[in-house]
């Protein structure tokens, strides 16, 4: 499973109507395939452009964050790599964030790079996004965590306080099941 298809899961699923996605990069890939009524996106490496629907804003998330934006069902963090960025995404962004918080980059495999520079090689990097997915997942609230080991590693956070919020699994069999795929447990460490 990719992260698109965790992704379209999870809002097949809410009924979600609105989502952002923290580090576009390349629309083709992710976004652009994302199935969801309203998309907004930010990536500085990124031009400013407009759809039905659909936008993406040419700038770092601390400036999107500046901006005041407005809660959405879904958010998706891609962003910064580093550990520092990967958790400054998460604590800024969650409060935003109305059904479920996606995350990639969460579980490193075998030869990825986990290092705080990207590798000048052109290796997989998931920097240290795990790291602040792990500490996050210790932190946060009102919500139920998985992780997908699927395409480098998938966080999900569903927010269990949420009016909208359906009843969710108890146990990763269970979600296993809703989402076709194996899912490791991320309860937070006590």
């Amino acid at each position: 499973m990719t992260r698109t298809d965790i992704l379209n899961a999870v809002i097949e699923r809410t009924g979600a109507r609105s989502y952002l996605e923290i580090g576009v990069r390349n629309p083709a890939d992710n976004f652009f395939r994302v199935r969801c009524a309203r998309k907004t996106g930010v990536d500085p490496a990124n031009e400013r452009a407009l759809g039905v629907g659909w936008a993406i804003h040419p700038m770092t998330s601390a400036q999107y964050a500046a901006t005041s934006p407005p809660p959405v069902d879904i958010i998706f963090i891609d962003g910064d790599h580093t550990a520092a960025g990967a958790a400054y995404d998460l604590a800024t962004f969650a409060p935003l964030c109305r059904l479920a918080l996606v995350a990639h980059d969460c579980w490193p495999g075998e030869g990825e790079d986990t290092g705080p520079v990207k590798p000048a090689d052109g290796r997989p990097w998931c920097g240290g996004v795990w790291q602040a997915w792990s500490a996050w997942c210790c932190e946060s609230g009102p919500w139920r965590r998985y992780l997908s080991l699927d395409d480098h590693g998938v966080g999900v956070a569903i927010r269990t306080a949420s009016p909208r919020a359906p009843r969710w699994p108890q146990r990763p069999p269970d979600l296993a099941v809703w989402l076709g795929s194996w899912w490791r447990w991320c309860e937070p460490w006590r």
